[in-house]
């Protein structure tokens, strides 16, 4: 799906919708198109779904990076055991670059997960997700941070229990 083409289905939702503002942010930080990105339903939801603003867009295209099994991350781990991103191994890469030497840091980043998107599980998306998101540098300039994502599976498990709201106590 090209970005007119997703531009041209949005707009039927939302006529409103102003592609050009869309084609000018997507354009801007170099954004590819969805080719066969595959992730949990609240990740696809993000990626078909309209990011209006600097740090939306960014996430978006970090999100769009992550699950693309074509693209820059083709042999992550992540791809290995069902083929796409899940909302856990999302956390694992956050939790990774953002909180690897601070359970402090861990904690946060689960209260803030679970402050925009508790008690959705894999379903959380677009505003809430990107909200999410864009609170963290490795997301925003992930290309950046390219070593440590590859390398951040460490915290698959304890993205496992913020999905299901447990994380706040653990160390």
């Amino acid at each position: 799906m090209t970005h007119s083409d997703f531009c041209g289905i949005a707009k039927k939702a939302n006529p409103d919708l102003n592609c050009d503002l869309i084609n000018k942010g997507i354009t801007k930080y170099n954004i590819p198109p969805v080719t066969g990105a595959i992730g949990s339903l609240g990740i696809q939801n993000t990626l078909n779904g309209t990011a209006v603003g600097d740090a939306h867009i960014r996430s978006q295209a970090f999100l769009r990076a992550m699950s693309d099994p074509n693209g820059l991350y083709s042999n992550a781990w992540w791809f290995q055991d069902d083929g796409k991103l899940s909302s856990n191994e999302m956390l694992s890469i956050v939790l990774h670059t953002e909180g690897s030497r601070s359970p402090d840091v861990r904690k946060a980043i689960a209260a803030r997960y679970l402050n925009y998107c508790g008690g959705e599980h894999e379903n959380c998306s677009n505003g809430d997700l990107l909200d999410f998101l864009s609170y963290y540098q490795p997301v925003l300039r992930h290309s950046e941070y390219e070593k440590r994502i590859l390398n951040s599976s460490t915290y698959v498990d304890y993205g496992d229990s913020i999905l299901n709201q447990a994380a706040l106590g653990l160390d």
